[in-house]
């Protein structure tokens, strides 16, 4: 792999954003020589992705706010941002576990016109856990029309999580998990290194999973300071995808980063964590 992308995941913020980010404008929904919403992916090379923190206080009370990213190209030629529409007694009850819509858009939240690309849904559904037959954790990826373009599936698994990433058919095209020794029976912590506080999650093909070395694009949450660890949700991701080049498969990796933020890193400054 050549290039990550770097993602700083940017924050809870206490807007709200139901009904447009703009003032009251309209998103338009495709941008001028683009033939589908996530075409503008394939020309970053990569993206940096920063939550907003919350605040310790109210983090550490359970108050949860909508989620909002800010992303761009590290080349500086394309920004992005993502806003989270869910209920607020959800957040406050369920903060990894509530159900939400997650909306792309290409442009900045405060400047217009924004080009609406993605919508990913996460329904409600039991915790993530081993050995689990039914009511798997999962997100659909959708275009900006509403089109279905596929899925990102918990997968039954016995010591270390799987996640199936479909097309719009319903054939899976790559498997998330964790790093593993031991013939995958065990969670590689040290993959990424030992002192450097990286917690990874690998991109593989169908059928060389649990082959370090093999993955395609790999999910990392990165150190993101002390006070930050401790107090907030805002924490840090390193996302690359350089071996991925259709921009459909992007948008779907990029909405399995926000499940998987959600399930394993969401709530943990809170009183409240389920």
């Amino acid at each position: 792999m050549t290039t990550p992308v770097s993602i700083l995941k940017r924050g809870k913020t206490g807007h709200h954003h139901h009904h447009s980010p703009h003032h009251g404008g309209t998103p338009v929904q495709l941008k001028m020589g683009c033939k589908n919403s996530s075409d503008m992916l394939s020309h970053c090379p990569d993206l940096l992705l920063k939550q907003t923190k919350l605040g310790w206080v109210r983090e550490l009370w359970g108050c949860e706010a909508e989620t909002e990213f800010n992303l761009r190209s590290s080349n500086g030629g394309h920004s992005f941002y993502a806003i989270e529409q869910s209920s607020e007694i959800m957040r406050f009850f369920l903060s990894r576990l509530h159900p939400w819509s997650m909306t792309l858009y290409h442009g900045t939240s405060d400047i217009e016109p924004s080009v609406k690309m993605m919508t990913y849904q996460r329904p409600l559904r039991l915790p993530s856990c081993p050995l689990k037959c039914c009511c798997h954790q999962t997100v659909t990826h959708h275009d900006a029309d509403g089109g279905f373009v596929g899925d990102t599936v918990e997968k039954f698994y016995g010591c270390v999580p799987k996640f199936s990433v479909r097309d719009e058919s319903g054939a899976a095209q790559y498997v998330i998990s964790q790093p593993t020794c031991l013939d995958g029976l065990c969670v590689d912590f040290f993959a990424e290194g030992v002192f450097n506080l990286r917690q990874p999650f690998y991109v593989y093909k169908i059928g060389s999973e649990h082959t370090n070395g093999r993955e395609v694009a790999k999910i990392v949450k990165v150190w993101s300071g002390l006070s930050n660890e401790l107090f907030t949700d805002a924490d840090h991701f390193v996302l690359n995808y350089d071996q991925v080049h259709a921009p459909a498969a992007r948008a779907r990796l990029l909405g399995s980063l926000f499940l998987l933020n959600q399930l394993f890193f969401e709530g943990k400054s809170s009183l409240l964590c389920l």
